[in-house]
């Protein structure tokens, strides 16, 4: 997949992990209840999110503090992103011969 034309638009993916934000509460688990060494307050994922689209990041991730990780994820994504095509399920997801006669 080749890059969109440049038209004076830029798009960023950020991808926070915990965030201090009411959302927890609304799913029924207050951040509250989760280890204070893994949530953020939200100006910081937003300061991060800034920072790096100012650095032309298209991906952000605030709490990833190894950017290498990410790059080495992603190239070993687009390395197997061709084997994705396929018209019939892998053969691991295909019934065997005795769970088909059991049902």
């Amino acid at each position: 997949m080749s890059d969109p034309p440049r038209r004076g638009i830029r798009v960023q993916a950020v991808l926070p992990a915990a965030t201090a934000t009411e959302a927890w509460e609304r799913a029924g688990m207050p951040y509250q209840n989760l280890p204070a060494e893994i949530v953020m307050s939200p100006e910081d994922v937003v300061d991060t999110a800034l920072v790096g689209l100012d650095q032309g990041e298209l991906v952000t991730l605030p709490s990833l503090h190894d950017g290498d990780e990410w790059t080495r994820f992603e190239a070993a994504r687009r390395a197997i992103s061709h084997l994705f095509g396929n018209s019939v399920p892998a053969p691991r997801y295909r019934p065997t011969p005795a769970a088909v006669s059991a049902s």
